[in-house]
């Protein structure tokens, strides 16, 4: 049967093989669509055929076509379901459909399709290690078209139920039905790696044809249920409870399970063996632990030795947090102020960017800095929902003064620190070192120094250099460059002065030097503990009065 010239053509992958594929107009995401359709009648059945195109990024299974069997009048006489020849189809893969209705519905005149629906398949196809050879048939056999499959796969999977689907199209490349074959006294249609089987298909009082496109598809042994896995919203940083999905062995041989991996945030814990063997399952656990806010997805990969492999179980959650943003009003610096000052009271606003309530436990300040009232934000705080708390700097001592506020609260990355600065105002003053310690000496004066900075932003106004003990006498302070400065004299910020401290005591001895300044007191701890009798001899300068207490700084 058929035309006089017969064009055979094999093609391992029905991909774009005939006309152009089109997807459904209106449609308003990818999905698996209906590329051409047609039917044919004969006495006793309907056969309503066509092509189905997968427009996802998915594997796809279970395609289904749904058909009404319309009257002349576009009635429905009844309803039916076409499948696709293949199994599994990979991402912009085509198959063939039919689905045949016998018998014949009373005033049958055309169908309509109603639909198509399918599922994510969680193998892969298992096609292009399959590749078909059609022969011309042997001479007087009953088959119109005959060929063989061979298993070409380099990962040494033996294959199981192979059958081979089979398009037919007429001169100008238009379908005219299909047809699928199972390979021919082949122990269970089963391939190792490397065999060959060989099918054969008889077309009696079936359309003609010029030329037919053949895949051939095993069927695949491994079923995982559910096919996906949702966490749902999930905690940050908190391994939410174990959802499982069971393996299935549907072949009929031992599976050897290899591997099962899960990415990361997603972690699995497996109870299959090595080997699972047939109509037999096993479980793996699954647990989402998300390490930031968002969604998260991934995939639960278990590689096997089974036609399809790997197979897949997409994961997906969403990581839930509060996340503290920290705002002050006119940035954090509280500008400068006179030392003992305080500031008008600044705005810190504390807002939830997350995507979780934020529970705010605590609250605390440092340095010169002080809170109005921080019982505002010690409190609980929906998704997008602010507080505010007053801060106030009062500086205790001139120059850059900083601190931070700090809050402890349910935030991933608690505690959280604000930090704050000021600039103190007024005279400041230190002496180094803070103790002059003149040892066990032999007779004689001994001699150290002692170095008095202006520390302040204000100039320091120096009143009196004091010594509580006679055996300790002072030089006027002398600056860097330049004479000895006599009192009162005035130090700029940032300018310093050398004070020489003699010692000429007897036995051991102790006293302060007291400076009194803008400032306020500073004060050096002398200590002395000669060897031998010394002679008093105090070097010129200002010596002060001795034991009696100096007179109260000047004020800044």
């Amino acid at each position: 049967m058929g035309p006089a010239r017969l064009l055979v053509v094999a093609l391992a992958l029905a991909v774009n093989a005939i006309g152009p594929l089109a997807v459904p107009a209106g449609a308003t995401s990818p999905t698996v669509s209906v590329t051409y359709s047609n039917s044919w009648v004969e006495p006793l059945a309907v056969h309503v055929f066509g092509r189905v195109h997968n427009d996802t990024s998915d594997n796809v299974a279970l395609v289904r076509v749904g058909l009404n069997l319309l009257d002349g009048s576009g009635a429905t006489l009844e309803s039916d379901v076409g499948w696709s020849s293949l199994d599994v189809l990979a991402p912009q893969e085509s198959a063939p459909f039919e689905a045949v209705i016998s018998p014949v519905p009373i005033n049958y005149s055309t169908f309509a399709i109603t639909g198509v629906s399918f599922t994510r398949s969680t193998t892969s196809p298992y096609h292009t290690d399959l590749p078909v050879t059609l022969t011309p048939c042997p001479s007087g056999a009953p088959a119109d078209i005959c060929g063989s499959v061979t298993n070409a796969g380099q990962d040494a999977t033996t294959v199981e139920d192979v059958h081979v689907a089979l398009t037919f199209t007429d001169t100008n490349g238009v379908m005219v039905g299909q047809n699928e074959a199972l390979l021919d006294s082949t122990a269970n249609d089963t391939l190792a790696p490397g065999d060959t089987g060989t099918f054969s298909v008889s077309r009696t009082g079936e359309p003609p044809y010029a030329a037919v496109l053949a895949v051939a598809e095993p069927s695949y042994p491994v079923d995982l249920n559910p096919a996906s896995l949702d966490f749902g919203n999930q905690s940050v940083g908190i391994a939410s409870p174990a959802q499982t999905v069971m393996v299935r062995n549907n072949g009929m041989r031992d599976l050897a399970i290899q591997n099962i991996s899960a990415p990361t945030d997603f972690t699995r814990t497996s109870h299959c063996p090595a080997s699972l063997p047939p109509a037999t399952s096993c479980s793996v656990d699954v647990t989402f632990r998300p390490s930031a806010i968002g969604a998260q997805t991934g995939v639960l990969t278990i590689t096997d030795d089974g036609a399809g492999s790997a197979d897949t179980v997409p994961l997906a959650g969403t990581g839930i947090a509060p996340i503290v943003k920290l705002d002050a009003s006119g940035g954090t610096s509280f500008g400068s102020l006179v030392v003992g000052s305080s500031s008008s009271p600044k705005l810190v606003t504390l807002t939830n960017v997350g995507n979780a309530p934020l529970a705010v436990t605590g609250a605390s300040l440092t340095g010169d800095f002080s809170p109005v009232d921080l019982s505002p934000c010690l409190a609980t705080l929906a998704v997008n929902a602010h507080c505010q708390v007053s801060l106030v700097f009062t500086p205790s001592a001139p120059g850059n003064r900083s601190g931070s506020l700090t809050l402890v609260d349910n935030a991933p990355d608690s505690p959280q620190v604000l930090h704050l600065s000021g600039v103190g105002i007024g005279p400041g003053a230190t002496l180094t070192p803070p103790i002059l310690n003149f040892g066990d000496e032999s007779a004689g004066a001994s001699q150290q120094t002692v170095t008095l900075s202006s520390t302040g932003t204000l100039p320091l106004q120096i009143q009196y250099v004091f010594t509580t003990n006679p055996a300790f006498s002072l030089s006027d302070c002398a600056p860097a460059v330049g004479n000895p400065l006599s009192l009162p004299f005035q130090l700029d910020p940032g300018a310093s002065c050398i004070i020489t401290v003699t010692f000429a005591g007897a036995g051991r001895t102790t006293g302060l030097l007291i400076i009194a300044d803008s400032a306020g007191y500073q004060t050096v701890s002398m200590i002395g503990n000669p060897i031998a009798a010394r002679t008093l001899s105090q070097s010129p300068g200002n010596t002060a009065r001795v034991g009696e207490p100096p007179p109260p700084p000047p004020s800044p």
